[in-house]
């Protein structure tokens, strides 16, 4: 039995701090675009870059997804009565691969290029989660040891010695921990599942069509071939809107790579 991997998988914070007024007035006339388009804004802010998402959450007039690797920012309008205007959500990818001072550095770096003033006094954190895998080929789940309502005395019952193998892991330093993976390699990763998605999104929306159209399976190589005839033919119908669209995909999915 041993550890295999360790690492952060999500961090939350809050900062008590508003964002100051040039920043929400830049935001929000084009937060209200989004909404009334129905998909996200690319936006960039004293040299911070994001997609700014069409609505708001649980009193958080904006949200932002800040670069590729899974951190969403949460604004609030500035209140002064609310001090606590600002929170957000680190997710695994950055967390795995850059390590937590990395993260620290990342977010008071953005937070300054918003304008944002905030000291560490002024940051909570709403949660941490931290995994420890161990390979344990011998483990065997009991079903009588897990705590259930009307045996919650269980719960004094000793530790295992997975249990003990991950506190004591887990109470080492931590700041440092990275998995050393490369960024660029991970990024291929996810660009290369948004194809394959895309790819069999289009493949389900042309065999859709092929069915309400009255196509037979005989004629489906045919078919497919009419079909990139008519997907050309539309694109040259109306360039200016085919360019339009091309160069609003490539914005929404900058950061994919």
């Amino acid at each position: 039995m041993h550890i295999v991997h360790r690492g952060f998988d999500r961090l939350e914070l809050s900062i008590e701090a508003n964002i100051p007024p040039e920043l929400f007035d830049y935001l929000d006339p084009i937060r209200k675009e989004a909404e009334e388009a129905r998909e996200s804004r690319a936006v960039s802010y004293g040299g911070a870059d994001f997609d700014l998402f069409p609505n708001g959450v649980q009193g958080y007039r904006f949200v932002l997804q800040g670069g590729p690797l899974e951190v969403t920012w949460f604004f609030k309008k500035p209140n002064a009565r609310d001090p606590w205007g600002i929170r957000l959500v680190v997710g695994s990818l950055f967390l795995a691969t850059q390590g937590l001072g990395m993260v620290r550095a990342y977010i008071a770096k953005t937070l300054e290029r918003l304008g944002v003033r905030y000291g560490p006094r002024q940051v909570s954190i709403g949660r941490t989660d931290f995994c420890v895998d161990i390979l344990a080929p011998e483990f065997e789940l009991t079903p009588e040891n897990f705590v259930i309502h009307s045996h919650s005395n269980r719960a004094r019952w000793p530790n295992h010695e997975i249990w003990d193998m991950a506190k004591v892991d887990a109470d080492t330093d931590l700041s440092g921990l990275r998995s050393h993976l490369d960024v660029d390699k991970v990024k291929a990763v996810h660009k290369a599942h948004h194809i394959k998605l895309r790819m069999t999104r289009a493949v389900g929306n042309c065999t859709t069509l092929a069915a309400l159209e009255g196509i037979e399976s005989d004629d489906r190589q045919d078919d497919m071939e009419r079909m990139g005839q008519r997907l050309r033919a539309e694109r040259q119908a109306d360039p200016a809107r085919a360019a339009n669209e091309l160069s609003k995909a490539k914005e929404r999915y900058r950061f994919v790579g």
